[in-house]
């Protein structure tokens, strides 16, 4: 009995406390930590990024060297000898007004190359009073743009045809010159030239009596103001002579050690050879090219000189290949059509031309002596000259001088195609001189 009231008391006081936690908002709280569970398949698929290939900067490039190609070509007449002005055969009656024509086959050089240099013997003007003089040459005022037509940058103006008619006809064919864009140096003078490729020339140019001093602070200067590449330009030597004489000798190693990388040479109508001398080089003679002073010269063979200028990646400018490219006058052997012709590469007339340009021909010259006599042979010759060596080398000691009596020249070559050869066909092994 006691241990039912016992119990009965325990409950009671349950109760009270109970009721007393309701009334006072004593509530006892119960935490609840809900369960986290993981799935064991993924209610949707997972979305993958693509894996790239990690960037890495390119390798910077090596400055790369940069080659220009100048071209050279002798003397150009584009007109007629007085006498003979417009006459049957004559330049201006031949050309007429096709601008294009003589440098027709030439062009797949002169177009490819940064720069062309000729020599310009005669006079653009309307004048017809030339001086009192044995030959007087000239053509037209629109016969400068035969110039642009071949794409020839520049040309020479230092020789003894340019004032054939006087001071009027000199300042008609500088007119003629700036009005076509065509760059020139006159004797004595100085020009410079920046091609479209960016390499910078100056220009030079002189006759046989030039002034050494002069030329050389001429030459300086050009240097000091920029000039990465020099052509000194020069009309010298004795006429229809295939050496050159002592005072060309002296004048272009003059200039080379004063400064200028090339050395051009023109006046004796016929090549002379190339030699390489300290850093530059010299063409003693470029022979005619498209000229209109010969109806029929005896000596037909001609070349396009190119001359490979190489810029280093440090950006050091320099001479590279001499390409040596033979020739014709014309495009015919009976007569001169005024449009210089490639010789096919490595034939009989294409080896012959090479050995005047590198000092290995051995045949006579056709006047050996020209200081009394300056009138045009017109026959045709008739000797062959003996089969030159078909690899050419390096001059490197004059041939001995000729004969003072004079011979025949040597016999014309056949016809050969009038389509001009590549240009990549003057750069055969028989006519390149290295001078890196």
């Amino acid at each position: 009995m006691k241990h039912t009231n016992l119990q009965r008391a325990v409950t009671l006081g349950l109760a009270l406390l109970l009721a007393a936690a309701v009334l006072f908002g004593c509530t006892p709280t119960v935490e609840y930590t809900p369960m986290t569970t993981v799935p064991t398949e993924p209610a949707t698929e997972p979305t993958t990024e693509p894996v790239t290939e990690p960037t890495t900067e390119p390798e910077p490039t090596e400055p790369q060297s940069v080659t220009y190609t100048l071209s050279f070509a002798g003397d150009c007449t584009l007109g007629s000898d007085h006498d003979s002005y417009g006459g049957a055969g004559s330049f201006v009656k031949v050309v007429g007004n096709n601008y294009s024509y003589p440098f027709q086959n030439a062009l797949p050089y002169f177009e490819a190359d940064d720069f062309t240099l000729v020599n310009l013997e005669g006079v653009l003007c309307s004048n017809r009073t030339p001086v009192n003089k044995t030959f007087q040459f000239r053509g037209p005022v629109e016969y400068a743009k035969i110039l642009t037509a071949g794409s020839v940058e520049a040309v020479n103006l230092a020789n003894n045809h340019t004032k054939d008619y006087g001071t009027s006809g000199y300042t008609s064919t500088l007119d003629a010159l700036k009005a076509e864009k065509v760059a020139y140096v006159e004797n004595a003078g100085t020009t410079a030239f920046t091609t479209a490729s960016g390499l910078k020339i100056g220009l030079y140019a002189g006759q046989s009596d030039t002034n050494v001093t002069k030329m050389k602070e001429a030459i300086k200067k050009l240097r000091d103001d920029g000039a990465e590449i020099i052509i000194a330009s020069f009309h010298w030597g004795v006429e229809y002579s295939y050496r050159p004489n002592d005072d060309q000798k002296k004048l272009g190693h003059a200039a080379i050690d004063a400064g200028a990388d090339i050395v051009v040479g023109h006046h004796p109508h016929v090549l002379q050879p190339v030699e390489k001398y300290g850093k530059g080089v010299i063409y003693y003679s470029l022979g005619n090219f498209s000229f209109g002073g010969n109806q029929n010269p005896p000596d037909k063979d001609t070349a396009v000189i190119q001359q490979l200028i190489i810029r280093d990646a440090d950006g050091t400018v320099r001479l590279g290949e001499t390409k040596l490219i033979p020739f014709r006058v014309s495009s015919i052997t009976t007569k001169n059509d005024y449009k210089p012709t490639p010789y096919a590469a490595d034939g009989t007339d294409y080896k012959r031309t090479i050995t005047k340009l590198d000092g290995t021909f051995n045949g006579p010259d056709l006047h050996p002596d020209r200081t009394q006599s300056t009138t045009k042979p017109t026959t045709q010759p008739t000797t062959q000259p003996t089969q030159p060596s078909t690899t050419p080398t390096n001059p490197t000691t004059q041939p001995t001088e000729p004969s003072t009596t004079p011979t025949n020249p040597t016999t014309q070559p056949t016809e050969p195609s009038t389509t001009p050869t590549e240009p990549s066909g003057g750069g055969s092994t028989d006519g390149e001189i290295d001078l890196t």
